[in-house]
């Protein structure tokens, strides 16, 4: 199994190049220079173009490109932020424990309700039941998340004042923009399930049990829900890394100091160091999780355990 996992820990250079590569090229096609957007616009040009210098900014696109890689390959040094002139990785440091909690409970609440709603639904086949949850999953899906953002801080926040529309300074600043994330992949996750379980059920194995006597419940989460647990451990582990970076809409919504707003902000500043790390730091998470997420098969599929060994 290691060198499977050698491999894939290979086949991550090129994509992460890739993703540099196109990232920078379009942070460069982007309106304006930082210098401007740092000194704003009554700043006087000679003072713009003397900041762009010290920055590197005024430098050819491939010179810089090739100086970002240089400086990461030899001294792991991913630059310094150009409007405040401090080391990104130390500021990603600080910001990424706030999208890191809101990611973990996301995904929590969304596979705990999205799975339980979805074996619900496939049970309850064509009944009233199914019918509901059905509908419901449709509407979690395709409602945006700043919508229901800003649903919530009006209802919860404004109308009723049970919880904080914005912060992250206590555990109830973290409901709303946990919710906002949560349910639409809920609504992912509820479709899914209901899918693979519908397979399932239907496959000789679960008519055996039923007619050996085994209990309704063992036959649904024992044998059917487990043998469909693939397709759903994917869709856990995608949404997962989908979020660490998806959060961006949330924490700008809710004005919570994560990793999302963080990239925003610098792009509103043209600020391509900052950018750019936070861009390899979520491309790099994201595969690492799908390596885990592959390798997690092993535990639950033995052929795919013995794929690995003889690998």
């Amino acid at each position: 199994m290691y060198k499977y996992v050698i491999k894939r820990i290979l086949l991550l250079i090129p994509v992460l190049l890739g993703v540099v590569f196109i990232v920078f090229f379009i942070m460069n096609l982007t309106p304006g220079d930082p210098g401007r957007l740092i000194l704003g616009e009554s700043a006087k040009q000679e003072d713009v173009d003397r900041l762009n210098d010290r920055l590197g900014f005024n430098k050819p696109y491939f010179v810089r490109f090739f100086n970002y890689i240089k400086d990461i390959v030899t001294k792991f040094d991913f630059g310094l932020s150009y409007a405040t002139q401090k080391p990104v990785v130390d500021q990603i440091l600080i910001k990424f424990p706030y999208t890191l909690k809101m990611a973990i409970a996301s995904v929590f609440l969304s596979t705990i309700f999205g799975v339980t709603l979805g074996v619900t639904a496939a049970v309850k086949q064509y009944t009233a039941i199914d019918s509901s949850i059905t509908v419901l999953a449709m509407v979690f899906t395709v409602m945006p998340a700043y919508w229901t953002g800003m649903l919530m801080i009006l209802l919860f926040s404004i109308k009723l004042g049970w919880l904080p529309a914005s912060g992250a300074s206590s555990l109830k600043h973290y409901i709303l923009p946990v919710l906002t994330i949560a349910i639409t992949a809920m609504g992912s996750m509820m479709r899914l399930t209901r899918s693979v379980m519908l397979e399932a059920i239907r496959q000789d194995y679960v008519r055996t049990a039923r007619a050996k006597g085994a209990p309704e419940r063992r036959v649904v989460y024992g044998h059917a829900l487990k043998n469909a647990l693939l397709p759903l451990i994917t869709s856990v582990g995608s949404m997962f890394g989908g979020m660490m970076g998806g959060a961006v809409l949330s924490e700008t919504v809710f004005n919570i100091p994560g990793i999302g707003s963080y990239i925003v902000s610098s792009i509103r500043s043209k600020d391509i160091p900052a950018v750019m790390t936070c861009t390899l730091f979520f491309a790099t998470l994201f595969s690492l999780i799908m390596l885990c997420v592959d390798l997690l098969y092993a535990f639950v599929d033995p052929r795919i355990k013995a794929k690995y060994v003889n690998s």
